[in-house]
């Protein structure tokens, strides 16, 4: 089982935020999960910047470049390094009993 995801505040899917926390329930046995879109209006400067990383790493596409898959992992080590705060400050509160 997942946590509720509440669409209304994640329904923009061409403009969405690098970070999305969904709280879970122990006592349900939900986890608490972080998601990261890669493709974000951080790290791709808004809606025109997510539409051109689309273009270029479209989901049909299996083989990328040495400098393609550079960018990718760029991204993600920006996605993580955007938010490492708050992934410290879930992570405390899941292991000292303050997340649900």
């Amino acid at each position: 089982m997942f946590p509720d995801v509440n669409e209304a505040e994640n329904a923009d899917v061409n403009d969405p935020n690098d970070c999305y926390i969904f709280m879970g329930n122990k006592g349900e046995k939900k986890p608490t999960v972080m998601h990261f879109p890669l493709f974000n209006n951080v790290n791709c400067k808004g809606p025109d910047g997510i539409q051109e990383y689309r273009k270029e790493f479209s989901t049909r596409t299996f083989d990328y470049t040495e400098e393609s898959f550079s960018k990718l992992i760029d991204a993600a080590k920006a996605n993580v390094q955007n938010n490492i705060d708050l992934i410290t400050e879930q992570i405390e509160n899941l292991v000292t009993g303050n997340g649900k």
